[in-house]
């Protein structure tokens, strides 16, 4: 494993009632084993004890945390989280992960170091695939439901992600990156995809993304998913669909 990556990295850990999910232990191996990577753990408004967890990591010095007093979800509480530090430090790769550590610290090494040796990708994003010689654990009804939703949205679109809701991404620090995040997402669930979406609006074809089949995930027990959220995710996909289909018309356009 290449634990010691060469770029300074920055990685937004979103966490919003994580009490019984977050293990403090594991994220303090985690951080040790990457110093030259700055965790950025953001307390989504949680109402539980995550807040109190994520203190005892302190003292890491790597570690920084963020605690928004009301819940503003996944997506804004990234976005608030990479625009509080990306200014600050000369970042070279910005990103974030999952708070239920469903990756391996082997793939965030592998998805690093492919950007530092890849100067013509401009982001690598992570994709559970099952391949031969990888440990993917995902519930069939998560995976099918994902494929349906997936093929969906994307259809028509050259450039469309396999696995655009797979919870790690990194990114280089470009301006494009900066300006993807200058206003909120229309989406807190698909926000992922108006990211790509933002990112390759002004470049297209010459913004690069690379997708990466990583080795290990385990989908981790716990869903904050209820009735009344089902249904915003059911209006979402119709929100996204529609951007994805008007930024493909706006490609063509160029492409021709």
């Amino acid at each position: 494993m290449i634990a010691n990556n060469g770029c300074l990295t920055l990685l937004v850990v979103p966490c919003f009632n994580e009490e019984l999910r977050l293990n403090v232990s594991a994220w303090r191996s985690t951080l040790l084993e990457f110093p030259n990577i700055t965790w950025l753990f953001v307390n989504d408004g949680s109402n539980d004890m995550t807040w109190n967890l994520l203190n005892e990591l302190n003292g890491v010095h790597n570690l920084l945390l963020l605690n928004l007093e009301k819940n503003v979800g996944k997506a804004e509480s990234i976005r608030l989280g990479i625009l509080s530090e990306i200014n600050s430090n000369s970042y070279q790769i910005v990103g974030f992960v999952d708070s239920d550590r469903a990756f391996s610290n082997s793939d965030i090494s592998e998805m690093l170091f492919f950007l530092e040796c890849h100067a013509e990708f401009n982001a690598v994003i992570s994709a559970r695939v099952g391949l031969l010689g990888r440990n993917i654990e995902r519930s069939n009804f998560r995976h099918y439901i994902g494929r349906i939703l997936a093929t969906y949205i994307g259809l028509g679109s050259r450039n469309f992600p396999y696995d655009s809701q797979s919870g790690f991404k990194l990114f280089r620090n470009e301006p494009e990156l900066v300006a993807s995040l200058q206003s909120m997402f229309l989406t807190r669930w698909y926000f992922d995809v108006e990211l790509i979406l933002r990112l390759t609006k002004e470049k297209g074809r010459q913004y690069r993304i690379w997708e990466y089949p990583i080795r290990e995930w385990r989908d981790v027990a716990g869903s904050k998913i209820n009735l009344s959220q089902s249904l915003r995710i059911l209006k979402e996909i119709f929100i996204v669909r529609q951007l994805v289909q008007t930024h493909t018309k706006s490609m063509r356009q160029l492409w021709i």
